[in-house]
């Protein structure tokens, strides 16, 4: 069971209702760099938006800009609870001989690394 409230694991390909799922999406947001906490633009921009563990939203006066996705991971998650709840289930299935693939995806420095190694935290 995953230790971060109101997320629990499910086995790879099924949803919460117990249908097949072939994407899960899942967002990670990752901590500021030392460099990108001493930016005040940096710093600003990344105080604009907020999350949930389903969603992320502008905290911007007048904007409605909202993102769902399947869960959402803030800046405070360690490595290893997003293995737990997105990971091992895909791994397990693997050791199974069913195919999975975990996929990071973004814009050069947005955080992929830090999502697949973690920090020496």
């Amino acid at each position: 069971m995953s230790s971060i409230p109101g997320v629990s694991r499910r086995r790879a390909g099924t949803s919460s209702r117990g249908t097949t799922d072939n994407i899960s999406v899942s967002v990670r947001i990752r901590p500021l760099s030392d460099t990108e906490e001493r930016s005040s633009q940096t710093a600003a921009a990344s105080r604009s938006w907020s999350n949930t563990e389903r969603s992320i939203q502008s905290i911007k006066p007048g904007a409605d800009a909202v993102f769902t996705f399947d869960h959402v991971f803030g800046e405070n998650t360690c490595t290893k609870d997003v293995y737990e709840v997105i990971g091992r289930d895909l791994v397990t299935s693997a050791m199974e001989g069913i195919n999975g693939t975990l996929f990071a995806y973004g814009q050069t420095s947005s955080g992929k690394t830090h999502t697949m190694k973690g920090s020496d935290d």
